[in-house]
C-alpha cells in the first residue's frame, strides 16, 4: 500500500492542467453564452484527463501485486509437484 500511495500522492490533481486550459475548456462547452456554472461537458472532459493520469500507477501497482502473488504460490506448492510438470503447469 505504500508503493500505490507514494504514486499517487507523486500525481497532483492539477498537474498538467492550466488556468488557461480550464477557461478555454469551458469557452468550448458554452460556445458564445457566458456560464454561471461549470458545464457538465468540460467538467468531464478535464476530469477524464486527470483521471487517466492514475492509470499508471494503477497498472504498476497490479503488476506488483501479481508478482507477490506469482511469488507466494511457488513458496507454496508442494515439492511432489516437480513430479507432474503439466499438473504444475496448469495449477
Amino acid at each position: 500500500t505504500e508503493v500505490f500511495g507514494n504514486s499517487l500522492n507523486s500525481v497532483g490533481a492539477f498537474d498538467g492542467l492550466t488556468d488557461e486550459e480550464i477557461r478555454t475548456t469551458i469557452a468550448n462547452a458554452n460556445g458564445t453564452r457566458p456560464a454561471l456554472f461549470v458545464p457538465e461537458v468540460s467538467f468531464d472532459i478535464l476530469v477524464r484527463r486527470q483521471v487517466a493520469r492514475l492509470e499508471e500507477p494503477g497498472v504498476n501497482c497490479v503488476d506488483l501485486i501479481y508478482e507477490e502473488l506469482q511469488r507466494i504460490a511457488t513458496q507454496s506448492e508442494p515439492s511432489e509437484l516437480t513430479r507432474f510438470p503439466v499438473l504444475r503447469e496448469r495449477m
